[in-house]
């Protein structure tokens, strides 16, 4: 039995193991960790019951839940944001294991408020969202712009700087899906109406930067999000590097 902390920040991090330790003591040592790659190893090897995980941990918190749950998806874990950023919630809530218990609350949230949090996920198996997170899903579920699954691959897919060709090989799609989907996003960003051109019939945008662009402007994309699919995509290519390399 045990516990982790998980976050770059030393303040935070003292903060989170005084409140383990003085509240959860019967749940073994708090141990901490500052990095990822840290925060996995400890993860995998001591099997804490719970985790305090920072969104924002380098290089990013969402790789980590999403590791850690690929190996033990009975692990709670309790996200620790800065903001309530749409782009990360939804990314937690698609790589939720089937059943999970977890939290994800604010830095801001007040010690009594963050002790009873904590006992509601670790001892109640309950699921505990702050208020600012729930309007924020909600918002990004519910408005104009809201993506689906689809769209939003999309958009991280040309965010990463991929060609048609390549995401199709990574999404086991054909091009001509990869246009479909491309075409779906473009109309719910509203990409089609910037598309001015000029008398000698230059377009004056790149509908691929433009999208991006625009989807920055709704707040669409995330840095935790993009660290996420960064890494996600590094593991495609050493696969894809050495399938290439053994042919």
């Amino acid at each position: 039995m045990s516990l982790l902390v998980a976050t770059s920040d030393t303040g935070l991090q003292d903060f989170g193991r005084q409140i383990l330790e003085e509240h959860f003591s019967d749940y073994g040592p708090v141990l901490l960790a500052s990095d990822s790659n840290s925060a996995i190893q400890l993860a995998l090897t001591q099997q804490p019951d719970l985790i305090l995980l920072t969104v924002g941990l380098p290089a990013s918190g969402l790789h980590v839940a999403r590791t850690i749950w690929n190996e033990r998806a009975e692990t709670k874990i309790i996200f620790w944001a800065l903001i309530a950023e749409e782009a990360s919630i939804r990314e937690v809530m698609h790589i939720l294991p089937p059943n999970a218990v977890y939290g994800y609350l604010l830095r801001t949230i007040g010690k009594e408020d963050l002790i009873n949090s904590i006992r509601s996920v670790l001892v109640g198996n309950q699921c505990i969202l702050a208020q600012e997170v729930q309007r924020a899903y909600t918002r990004s579920l519910t408005r104009s712009t809201a993506l689906t699954d689809t769209e939003h691959e999309s958009l991280i897919d040309i965010t990463l700087g991929l060609t048609d060709q390549a995401i199709a090989q990574r999404r086991f799609i054909s091009r001509r899906a990869v246009t479909n989907r491309l075409k779906s996003l473009y109309e719910k960003l509203g990409v089609e109406q910037h598309q001015c051109i000029l008398k000698e019939g230059r377009k004056i945008f790149s509908m691929r930067t433009l999208a991006i662009c625009l989807s920055r402007q709704h707040r669409l994309l995330d840095y935790n999000v993009l660290m996420d699919e960064i890494e996600q995509l590094n593991q495609w290519l050493e696969e894809h590097k050495e399938a290439t390399n053994s042919q």
